[in-house]
């Protein structure tokens, strides 16, 4: 539910058990991308991911995996069915009022129909050809992952064999960025005049990264995987 999320039951005074929305992160930027989508707003959403390599990524995901392949056009090559709880929970991520009752869901005081019907008119005036592909998909209750939608994660190499499934790894573009020190590599910018205080001695921030990567490496046999130990700037 902290990566996803769902709508969780809780029974009013009535009796009657209503759903409230609890959307976790990838819902939220979902319900962002998808409400810039149909809005014309040209602003990608981001969700960035650290440390991935920690977790059991795809128990994390779960069936949402499935979204991460990805066609040339930037839509998900298959989208994945939800069930109505989550779809509720996708649309309060996107902002809109809805109430969830074990008879059925209403979106901003309407029958989900009537409001795919209203959604959709908007759209067409507006001539928002992506915001109406979405809508296709989500009216009879898909998702998929939108062009403006980027994930960005980071993963320590010495964990991506033990901790990444295979089929998971073959759905990201990776990019292999040296620890400072293993190669000639120059601070950014804003890092090149910070300094900090250590063993009582004043010093830069960059020099002092390269040299404790270049004593971790120089240790790698008492170590281990030197990578993982090592920092950035």
């Amino acid at each position: 539910i902290d990566f996803l999320g769902d709508c969780l039951p809780f029974n009013a005074s009535s009796g009657q058990t209503y759903y409230r929305p609890f959307p976790g992160h990838f819902f939220q930027i979902l319900g962002q991308a998808y409400r810039k989508l149909c809005s014309d707003n040209v602003e990608p959403a981001v969700l960035i991911i650290d440390e991935l390599s920690h977790g059991d990524a795809t128990a994390i995901f779960g069936s949402c995996l499935l979204l991460l392949n990805r066609d040339d056009d930037g839509w998900s090559s298959y989208p994945l069915n939800l069930n109505e709880r989550f779809l509720g929970c996708l649309l309060h991520a996107m902002g809109y009022a809805l109430i969830l009752t074990s008879k059925g869901l209403l979106v901003e005081e309407m029958k989900i129909e009537l409001f795919w019907q209203k959604v959709r008119q908007e759209l067409a005036q507006k001539e928002n050809l992506k915001g109406l592909h979405l809508v296709d998909y989500l009216s009879v209750g898909k998702i998929v992952l939108p062009p403006n939608l980027c994930l960005l994660a980071t993963a320590n190499t010495g964990q991506l064999a033990e901790n990444l499934d295979a089929t998971f790894v073959r759905c990201w573009d990776w990019e292999y960025l040296s620890p400072p020190g293993f190669t000639t590599s120059e601070p950014p910018q804003e890092l090149r005049d910070v300094k900090i205080i250590a063993f009582f001695e004043t010093i830069q921030w960059s020099k002092f990264v390269v040299n404790l990567n270049e004593f971790i490496s120089f240790h790698r046999r008492q170590l281990g995987q030197t990578e993982d130990k090592s920092i950035g700037w």
